[in-house]
């Protein structure tokens, strides 16, 4: 299998941030993540394969759902 890129997510929650084909721009999702959303078990993963990441998982629709109002 071939690396796809990385991944940031939340290991409380399963909510992701997104898929980052650079472990550096990951990294600085993530730091940015801990200190906007400390609440959360933020960690980088590399993410191997195909995997789909559906919206509703996405971190705003978590942890900031107001602000997708309509």
């Amino acid at each position: 299998m071939m690396n796809t890129g990385w991944i940031v997510f939340d290991r409380k929650t399963g909510a992701y941030d997104g898929m980052y084909k650079r472990k550096e721009m990951a990294q600085g999702a993530l730091e940015s993540l801990t200190k906007r959303v400390p609440q959360a078990d933020w960690e980088l993963k590399e993410n191997v394969g195909n995997v789909k990441l559906p919206v509703i998982d996405f971190w705003v629709n978590i942890y900031e759902p107001e602000t997708w109002a309509k």
